[in-house]
């Protein structure tokens, strides 16, 4: 009698254990935003030769800038495999120096506003103190090119690929980005605008 209670107490302990729930898996945050700087090595662009070397021809001094700015963007992370959103970032830079008449300073100013669509596969636990995650980002690009008194701007496209690292806990953090980036305009000079971007930001996901 003793020997079958305890074999029915065991089966029970094993059903009970088959039938238990699997634990739960970490929340996945709804949204993101992140805000930060950024420097662009021009001298990565395809196009870095350009109008630079006739810009050197006519007496000036040019050259690939590393340009600097500001970038951010802002995600919805609940969407299957990908993040979705809306990124931006702006790069200014001196492109050639020279002499106007010998005595005033003169330059050659050039900066590229970006906005696009972007995609970033989430791959990480959500609940991961880092994670790194690939990047794509497509959409219109603002080129403008500042040469004494003239401004010429005109609208284009750029791509931009790479990825982001976060660093920090679920919600807040730093993102540490490296990215490929082309622009594509039509302005009064051909400068490389684009280039290999390094970004930081602060990041913010909000569960």
């Amino acid at each position: 009698m003793t020997r079958a209670l305890i074999i029915v107490a065991l089966l029970g302990g094993v059903a009970h254990a088959q039938e238990a729930p699997a634990p739960a898996s970490p929340p996945r945050p709804q949204w993101s935003w992140s805000l930060g700087v950024l420097l662009r090595d021009t001298s990565e662009d395809p196009n870095v030769d350009g109008d630079l070397a006739a810009l050197d021809a006519y007496g000036w001094h040019s050259n690939a800038p590393t340009m600097s700015g500001l970038r951010g963007d802002l995600a919805y992370l609940q969407a299957p495999i990908v993040d979705l959103g809306l990124a931006w970032s702006y790069a200014s830079g001196t492109f050639a120096n020279g002499a106007r008449g010998g005595l005033d300073p003169d330059q050659i100013d050039a900066s590229s506003t970006e906005l696009g669509v972007l995609a970033r596969v989430h791959w990480g636990r959500p609940d991961a103190s880092v994670a790194a995650e690939p990047r794509l980002e497509l959409g219109l690009a603002r080129t403008r090119v500042d040469l004494r008194e003239v401004t010429d701007s005109a609208l284009g496209t750029y791509f931009k690929i790479g990825v982001d690292a976060r660093i920090g806990t679920p919600k807040a953090g730093l993102m540490v980005s490296l990215a490929y980036v082309s622009t594509h305009a039509d302005t009064m000079l051909e400068l490389p605008t684009g280039g290999l971007d390094f970004g930081i930001s602060f990041v913010w996901r909000q569960f």
